[in-house]
């Protein structure tokens, strides 16, 4: 993937703030860039945002460096107030979700978009 590819797309509705994980492979250099693209979007975020959902309906797959942006993204989160939630995971991301834990760190809503 190339430095210049959308990684992550950000749109606010009310109180929720909305990321979408626009590629489905995050590779080491993904993860690296998610992570900054997910605090500057934390930094960022107006003042009546209270919940962060994470849409990771495209990915498939996860290096450990995306991991670890999820891993921050929690952090910077229940740091700052806000409550994260992931949405939409395919079965195999999901699977991966909880043999990793991270079905532990947050609440995941598993159910596919209609």
């Amino acid at each position: 993937m190339n430095s210049t590819t959308e990684l992550l797309r950000s749109t606010g509705h009310g109180a929720i703030l909305e990321l979408s994980i626009l590629c489905d492979m995050v590779s080491a250099e993904a993860g690296q860039r998610l992570q900054s693209q997910f605090e500057r979007a934390i930094a960022t975020r107006s003042g009546g945002i209270s919940r962060v959902r994470l849409d990771v309906s495209r990915v498939v797959a996860m290096s450990s460096a995306g991991f670890e942006a999820l891993l921050r993204l929690h952090r910077t989160c229940r740091d700052a107030g806000v409550e994260l939630r992931m949405s939409q995971p395919s079965a195999e991301f999901m699977s991966l979700l909880t043999r990793m834990g991270f079905d532990r760190l947050f609440p995941i809503d598993a159910r596919a978009s209609a």
